[in-house]
């Protein structure tokens, strides 16, 4: 990365610096031929714009392969589950590999830091098993698309009430839903794959 950065800095610092070396080293390594009907500077010229725009394009796309994960609990869990180094950045390629994730807090060790989003790990795309107990999620929209998932548990998060981003996990094996505040099931219906449905202490009036 540092090798792209200082090679964006110095095309854009002298620009035409860098058109005329290449144009010269075009000049001077090219076959005579080659340059039978094309000006060797417009040569180093389009090479020199080539070099800008892999540059400007690169540098963004690396960016983006690392991952957003605002909630620094759940970051340092997936961190510890990859064994990826605190502070270092967590890639969609690890993310890639994770295939289970286990969160679990015991009511008995309260007080306890919460894991309470989600986010980031809609890359963990073979994702097969995630367990998160006694935590505060509140939404569960980062894994709406993660189809690979076949046992989800996230029991005691009061707060999350919406289970619509689980109407397309068809694939579930076992869900367990105890103590999250949830009182409509209708989303639950197309997950006809399901063999374990925990729903205990909820405010479900209609099955």
């Amino acid at each position: 990365m540092n090798f792209y950065i200082t090679l964006k800095r110095a095309i854009v610092d002298a620009p035409f610096a860098a058109v005329h070396a290449i144009g010269t080293a075009c000049s001077r390594f090219a076959p005579p031929r080659l340059f039978t009907s094309v000006n060797p500077a417009q040569v180093g010229i389009l090479l020199a714009l080539l070099v800008i725009a892999f540059t400007y394009c690169w540098i963004p796309i690396a960016a983006a392969q690392n991952v957003n994960m605002p909630d620094t609990n759940l970051a340092a869990a997936v961190r510890t589950e990859l064994s990826i180094a605190a502070g270092a950045p967590i890639t969609q390629a690890a993310l890639a590999g994770l295939r289970s994730l286990i969160i679990y807090n015991p009511i008995s060790q309260l007080p306890f830091a919460q894991v309470r989003s989600l986010t980031g790990l809609q890359y963990a795309r073979n994702l097969g098993s995630l367990e998160i107990w006694n935590h505060d999620i509140r939404s569960l929209e980062p894994i709406k698309d993660l189809t690979t998932l076949k046992y989800l548990w996230i029991p005691g998060s009061e707060n999350l009430g919406d289970i619509s981003h689980l109407q397309g996990l068809t694939n579930l094996v076992h869900l367990v839903l105890a103590n999250t505040g949830i009182s409509d099931l209708a989303p639950l219906a197309n997950l006809t794959k399901l063999e374990w449905l925990h729903l205990q202490n909820n405010e479900i009036q209609d099955i």
